[in-house]
């Protein structure tokens, strides 16, 4: 069988020996890498992280009392930054709350006191499923120390691990490793979208805020027969979901089908006017509000372009943005569908609307397809709406009918017969932004 080191990479057919020490299982060998010399306990530690824990963007390790070649293994990982640390510094809080994703005590410990004392702090000290590895002394120390985590509020240790083998660790090797569940710590619950939810927009420059209620109107609406599309309720609706930018100056862009940042050229109304701007090329034009939102738990924000308002050779993009933690600025993108083709953005002219959603409502969604015959008295009531309508157009046609008077129904319009937990809306009164 070819071992193989995870810290250094060397393969080869045995490892240097370096001793022996007596455990349950009876006495065996201890073997060390023979380029690195790395220990048992530090592959281990370093082959299993690389095996089971995912980093997020920038990951941080803190170690106490770990061997040279444990931190030159964890170290080596991509994209993380390795702190080294003494016992005493954690439990003297010199760690900020929630400030590393693993945490690895070096050191066999004989005492449950100490085992607590450390345990509490590195507790605080790591992230929501961040893990916390611990090195025992024999069998019924991992027990203990088992116990003492589960009980200190931990997840249930980490199931057994298969690989030792290949990298000259002997199975019978002490190991707990335990995870910090986000389930653990109570979270608010996200409020249910009420008037009195706040949605917070943070400037520098409060005069200059640009944010509107979206309106109904629409020129394309506006421009029918009969301004026929306004008897579309959920439309409507739509249409004044939410709040729109508006562009402080008037300006052009132009998309000559190619992929660099440069191949859209923005002519502003005025020489310091430009609103939009082009940052990832392919055709990409992108408008930054100036300013941060905060929403309260448990709520995003939904970011598009205006609903509604189609605009010829150019579609905009749409995003959801976690906003009631990230420090983020977020962009409103449009794509060019049409190459040296040239829009135009007037000043006042809406570039992005956004509107606010519970974060974790479409996972809690439980989609379901039914035959009509589970449900005969829906179904019913949906065949009998369908046959009004027909008897409606049909009827429509013909002078003299109460159909042809009346021009269109309006069921919808007036909602269902019975009171509704949640009342049937016709029309939105979104509120302003104001000044605190």
């Amino acid at each position: 069988m070819t071992l193989t080191c995870p810290i250094c990479e060397h393969s080869a057919g045995q490892f240097r020996p370096v001793g022996s020490v007596e455990t349950e299982a009876g006495r065996y060998k201890l073997r060390s890498c023979p380029k690195c010399n790395s220990d048992e306990w530090s592959r281990l530690v370093v082959a299993w992280v690389k095996d089971n824990v995912s980093f997020p963007r920038r990951g941080r390790i803190l170690t106490l009392s770990a061997p040279l070649a444990m931190r030159t293994g964890l170290h080596r990982l991509k994209n993380v930054s390795l702190v080294d640390g003494e016992t005493t510094d954690i439990i003297e809080g010199a760690f900020a709350a929630d400030a590393f994703d693993l945490i690895v005590i070096g050191e066999t410990w004989t005492q449950d006191a100490r085992d607590l004392a450390t345990s509490i702090p590195v507790k605080e000290a790591l992230r929501d499923k961040g893990w916390y590895i611990v090195m025992p002394m024999n069998g019924a120390d991992a027990a203990k120390k088992t116990e003492n985590l589960l009980a200190l509020g931990f997840s249930a240790p980490a199931r057994p691990w298969a690989r030792h083998e290949e990298f000259a660790v002997p199975p019978a090797l002490p190991f707990v490793v335990v995870q910090k569940m986000s389930a653990l710590r109570p979270k608010p619950a996200a409020p249910a979208p009420t008037d009195e939810m706040p949605l917070a927009f943070l400037t520098d420059d409060p005069g200059r805020i640009e944010i509107a209620p979206a309106p109904l109107q629409r020129d394309w609406m506006e421009a029918t027969d009969s301004k026929f599309p306004y008897l579309c309720l959920p439309m409507n609706i739509a249409n004044t979901h939410g709040w729109e930018w508006l562009c402080p100056d008037g300006f052009t862009a132009t998309w000559n089908g190619g992929k660099s940042r440069d191949s859209v050229t923005i002519t502003p109304d005025s020489p310091d006017g430009a609103v939009g701007y082009s940052n990832f090329g392919y055709g990409v034009l992108t408008f930054r509000a100036h300013g941060h939102f905060r929403t309260p738990p448990g709520i995003n924000l939904y970011v598009t372009g205006p609903v509604n308002r189609p605009k010829h050779g150019i579609q905009a993009l749409s995003g959801i943005v976690e906003t009631d933690w990230s420090d983020f600025f977020f962009t409103i993108n449009w794509l060019f569908t049409v190459p040296n083709h040239t829009v135009r953005f007037e000043k006042g002219e809406p570039f992005g609307m956004f509107f606010p959603i519970p974060r974790d409502l479409i996972e809690q969604v439980d989609p379901v397809i039914l035959r009509s015959s589970d449900d005969p008295e829906t179904w019913q009531r949906y065949l009998a709406h369908n046959l009004s309508r027909l008897d409606f157009k049909r009827d429509r046609e013909r002078k003299n009918t109460p159909a042809h008077k009346q021009k269109w129904q309006r069921d919808y319009f007036h909602g269902p017969a019975d009171e509704l937990p949640v009342p049937h809306k016709t029309r939105l009164k979104v509120k302003p932004f104001r000044e605190s």
